[in-house]
């Protein structure tokens, strides 16, 4: 089955880049306002945290610099995106912790800056539009979809027909992937990030992009997690151990950044006793596998079918 889905993604080959539409000026309607570039971006910076620098390599434009990585995820860079790269030289990565780098970013002469997945922008996008034009979202951080990003992306790279070509693509494989799992039509899912300190969240929302990820495979996130409390972020709750049970589906699936926290959430008593986990439908995954499907890209999702897939339908026959 993984065979198979990876075949229909084409994986994140990294053949010829593909053409440019060779139509300039181009503009793109954003959240911050329009942006036009001029001419074909020769020097691409990517700011977001996970899906700018996906955007740009899903369509052959390796960006010149990016922002670097949380430290859960090794060296910086995905290692989707590290395929796609493929022989080309690496972006320069540049640390957001402290604030965005506009000297550094200056310094690079970007004649394109793509922050749709930038989650400050709003208070940065004066600076950073004053140094090149700047690729905002459509909707807001974290609103749109990966097909809307690929599709804008495109436009401001100029290449609107590959965008289109790749979003029809990676629609094409995961339709494949439904088709080819009949048995996960109507099952129930629950999933979620556990911190570092053990505290265990879970997704509420059906709008949140690894719900999603996961129903367009013909899951359902279960009814159980709908009704629970929301908590600072959009779209998930924290599941306090009383709550645990609340997590029980037809597949739990639940995320870890070391491997500290996962020992302390599996040696809770109430954990043990939640249906899922004493049945062996209960799927532990590390935090790369949950970034590609928890922000998914055109890059990250055929690396998401193949990780996640193979594991779900394990748990669906327990």
């Amino acid at each position: 089955m993984a065979g198979a889905v990876l075949a229909a993604c084409g994986r994140t080959e990294t053949g010829p880049a593909p053409a440019s539409d060779g139509v300039f000026p181009v503009t793109v309607e954003g959240i911050e306002g329009p942006t036009t570039v001029d001419a074909e971006p020769q020097r691409v910076v990517t700011v977001g945290t996970y899906r700018d620098i996906d955007a740009a390599l899903a369509l052959g434009v390796v960006p010149v610099a990016a922002a670097e990585l949380p430290p859960m995820i090794p060296g910086g860079i995905t290692p989707w995106a590290k395929e796609r790269i493929g022989g080309s030289p690496m972006p320069e990565l540049f640390a957001t912790t402290g604030g965005m780098p506009f000297e550094k970013i200056a310094s690079l002469a970007p004649d394109l800056i793509i922050g749709t997945d930038y989650s400050g922008l709003a208070n940065d996008y004066g600076t950073l539009s004053g140094i090149a034009p700047t690729l905002s979202s459509a909707s807001g951080y974290n609103k749109d979809t990966w097909q809307v990003t690929t599709n804008r992306v495109g436009q401001a790279l100029g290449r609107a027909r590959a965008a289109a070509d790749t979003v029809a693509r990676i629609e094409a494989a995961i339709r494949a992937a439904r088709e080819q799992n009949p048995g996960f039509a109507g099952r129930t899912f629950t999933i979620g990030p556990v911190t570092p300190d053990g505290t265990v969240y879970t997704i509420n929302s059906t709008n949140d992009a690894s719900a999603r990820f996961l129903s367009d495979l013909g899951l359902t996130l279960s009814p159980s997690v709908l009704g629970l409390a929301g908590d600072r972020l959009p779209g998930r709750a924290v599941v306090s151990p009383e709550l645990l049970r609340t997590l029980d589906a037809d597949v739990m699936i639940l995320s870890y950044s070391n491997a500290a926290s996962r020992q302390k959430v599996e040696a809770e008593p109430l954990f043990q006793q939640i249906p899922a986990v004493r049945r062996g439908a209960y799927v532990p995954v590390e935090t790369t596998t949950a970034v590609s499907i928890a922000f998914p890209s055109a890059l990250s999702i055929p690396y998401g079918l193949q990780k996640t897939i193979p594991l779900i339908a394990a748990a669906l026959t327990r």
